[in-house]
Parts: structure tokens; sequence; C-alpha cells
């Protein structure tokens, strides 16, 4: 063997020692262990079928904590199964019910806010729940959040609430729904409307723990410039 050739492979095994010290780079008693965790998701969602794909790709490199699942049932959807504290989780079963989630929030909206019409978009963020063939109900109980929630007010004319009454309602939902929210609230004129670029406004409801708003803030539009506004902060109930 070359100089050449084993001072790359001294190279390659000193960066995966790097990577293992670092951030766990996935050896074989890893993956063996992952495999394990696809066998639990088999025996569990029996109406699916699931296979091993390799270990979750993570900033600093393969984790062996974090392993990427092939469902037969959702082929688009990256499916994840992460082990934490000693409990397995996945976020399967918000994508098995992300359209009953969808026409929830949808329901949720109807008649909160005086517009002519609206849109939700509801793309929840880091949902993960135990390993376990939840009923949509059950899993509305258990891991349903409002961590990240869209909604557009449609009109044409632009008569939208003002933003104080925007910021209220939203204050009320996030009371209701007792939990960390995200939520967004875009101003639009027609229903193909960009929700960012061609807001007449947009709010933000930003919380990091229960029971507190840190801020609600509304975006102006001012020619190339956004000019934010904080209408409430440090909320608690």
């Amino acid at each position: 063997m070359s100089k050449h050739v084993v001072k790359n492979v001294s190279l390659a095994m000193i960066l995966c020692l790097m990577l293992a010290l670092f951030a766990g780079c996935a050896g074989p008693v890893s993956r063996a262990r992952q495999k394990e965790w696809v066998e639990k998701m088999n025996e569990t969602f029996k109406k699916d079928e699931f296979t091993y794909a390799g270990p979750h790709s993570g900033e600093y490199g393969q984790e062996q904590y974090i392993a990427d699942v092939k469902s037969k049932k959702y082929p688009e959807n990256r499916i994840i199964v992460k082990e934490l504290n000693g409990k397995l989780l996945t976020n399967y079963n918000s994508i098995r019910y992300r359209d009953e989630a969808v026409d929830y929030v949808n329901d949720y909206f109807r008649g909160r806010f005086s517009c002519d019409s609206y849109k939700v978009k509801y793309a929840p963020v880091d949902q993960f729940g135990p390993v376990i063939d939840y009923s949509f109900d059950e899993y509305y109980d258990e891991c349903f959040s409002f961590n990240c929630v869209r909604i557009a007010l449609i009109s044409k004319n632009g008569n939208f609430p003002s933003d104080e009454e925007i910021a209220e309602e939203m204050l009320a939902i996030a009371k209701d729904r007792d939990e960390i929210c995200s939520l967004y609230v875009h101003c639009i004129r027609d229903k193909d409307d960009d929700w960012v670029l061609d807001s007449d406004k947009y709010f933000e409801l930003y919380m990091k723990e229960e029971r507190k708003v840190n801020y609600i803030r509304v975006a102006h539009d001012e020619g190339k410039k956004t000019k934010f506004e904080r209408i409430m902060e440090n909320v608690t109930w």
C-alpha cells in the first residue's frame, strides 16, 4: 500500500473518530440499534411497512440517536425515529394525521377574524411523540400543538381588522390553546397573493414558555423596508 493511500486511510479514521467524539459517528452497533427501532415501528403501525434508511445526518455528521425511516404508505415524507432520555419518539403520527389536523385548524379559525375569507397553513415543527398507534383523538390529546400556524385574512377592499383587534384575537387564541404557540396572521387582498411579499401587513405571536407571550408584533411594508412594531409584549396569565 502506498504512503499516499495509507495517509488517506489514516485521515479518514481520524475524521470518523472526531465525529464519534463530537457528534456520534454512527457505527455498526448504532446502526443495529436503529434497525431495532424500525422493527418496533413495524410492530406498532401494522397498516404500514417501514424500512431503515440510515442514520439521520445532522450538523456534524451522522446521528447515532436519530434514524431516517422510509414508509410504504408515505414514501415522499421524511420519517424520523429517535431516542431521547431512553424513550423512543417519532414524527410518524403527525404525518399520518396531517390532513385531519389541517381540517381541525381550518375549523378552529372559522369566524375568528372579520374578513371576506381566510386560508390556513399548518406546518408543525419537530412534532414528535411516542411510538404508539394513536387514533386521531388520542394524537390530538397527546401530541397536537399550534407550534406553527399561519392564517391569511383575505379582503379584496383591504377592510381588515385594526392592528389592536388582530393582536387581541391572537392573544385570545394563545390563552385558549394554553400551550407554547407560534402564530402568524397575514392580511392579503387575493387568495393567490404571496402571504409575505404581497401582504398589506402581517403579525407574529412569539412564545418561549407556557402562559407568557413574549411579544405580538406587526410588520408594515414601507417601500423597500419592512417596519416592525410591537403591539404587546411580556403578557402573562
